[in-house]
């Protein structure tokens, strides 16, 4: 193995290593590119799984005016776990039904309004939650990964982002 090859050997090694150490769960709900007929007052449902039996998990959105991402809600994982994949790893489901206050919503065309959301562990737990995008090709790749190969692993295939891009109409019904 030459010089070159040796160093992106060990370059995907350690950004494998940096994801697994940084991965504290993952959201469920939504997933990225979700579609919400409700409109900006409907409920959302944001849910998922963490490592930590309590951790609290705070609900963001990016904010269009600061460019920061500002918490709105916050929910506490179960206690109990919820289940433990075949690499030992046990989860801790979180959920919550919350409204994603209007300031966090811009105009996407259309009739169309778009935020941008995500699930973070509480302040001293390092780390993130993956998300996945919508779509048959995700469900089958969390079908087929998840039983074989546990909840990191899972992520790490079938993930594509850390913040999902929510969807839903300036008018409803959506027309």
């Amino acid at each position: 193995m030459n010089t070159r090859s040796r160093r992106l050997a060990f370059l995907k090694i350690s950004s494998v290593a940096a994801a697994l150490f940084l991965l504290v769960g993952c959201a469920t709900s939504p997933r990225d590119g979700q579609f919400f007929p409700g409109g900006t007052g409907a409920p959302i449902r944001f849910s998922g799984f963490v490592r930590t039996p309590g951790a609290l998990v705070l609900i963001k959105a990016l904010n269009p005016r600061t460019n920061a991402w500002d918490g709105f809600a916050s929910i506490p994982a179960s206690t109990t776990q919820t289940d433990c994949d075949v690499a030992g790893q046990c989860w801790f489901a979180y959920s919550i039904d919350s409204r994603v206050p209007a300031v966090y919503w811009r105009d996407a065309g259309g009739n169309l309004l778009r935020a941008f959301v995500s699930a973070n562990p509480q302040e001293g737990i390092d780390g993130t939650l993956a998300t996945f995008p919508v779509g048959a090709a995700t469900d089958q790749c969390l079908s087929d990964t998840y039983p074989k190969a546990g909840g990191v692993q899972t992520a790490l295939t079938c993930g594509k982002a850390f913040q999902a891009t929510i969807t839903t109409c300036k008018v409803t019904p959506c027309q």
